[in-house]
């Protein structure tokens, strides 16, 4: 796991760049009113929840590759087994909302007694599809923004 200092800050710059690039299209969302169009429909907090673990989940990548070779190589190998499983889970929690979004929209479509009307159908479809597309969008921009941070520690790591 010894390698070269120089080799050590081309790891560590390659995953700032990822990270400062995936900051800053947060930042340009949180700007242009996407970051809380999203919160604000997302009614199973799932995108939430998908964005503060990406955080985290950098912040462990970022550590791993600033100290990879103070690390023992078990330790390494266990922080990249636990990024990989944020990267996957990413995805499936984004279909979880997907799920939750489908069902918020079926009870909210069917609703108290009776048939529902058109309004209350339309309202319905609205509310349970933004649920449903914006954690999956969520959950697969964080999961492909994670791996190519993974994509880095691995290739340093295969050396």
């Amino acid at each position: 796991m010894k390698k070269e200092k120089s080799s050590l800050r081309k790891l560590f710059i390659q995953w700032f760049i990822i990270f400062a690039a995936s900051l800053s299209g947060g930042i340009i969302a949180l700007n242009t009113g996407l970051l809380s169009l999203f919160i604000k429909n997302d009614q199973s907090y799932i995108c939430l929840i998908i964005m503060s673990l990406y955080l985290v989940a950098s912040a462990i990548a970022g550590h791993l590759c600033f100290r990879i070779d103070q690390l023992k190589k078990n330790v390494v190998e266990k922080q990249v087994k636990l990024l990989e499983f944020f990267s996957e889970n990413f995805f499936v929690l984004g279909l979880l909302g997907t799920i939750i979004g489908f069902c918020i929209m079926m009870y909210q479509s069917v609703g108290g007694t009776g048939t529902p009307d058109t309004t209350q159908i339309i309202l319905a479809l609205k509310s349970g599809l933004a649920t449903a597309f914006y954690t999956t969008l969520v959950g697969i921009v964080c999961s492909l923004g994670l791996q190519l941070q993974l994509f880095i520690v691995n290739r340093y790591t295969h050396e």
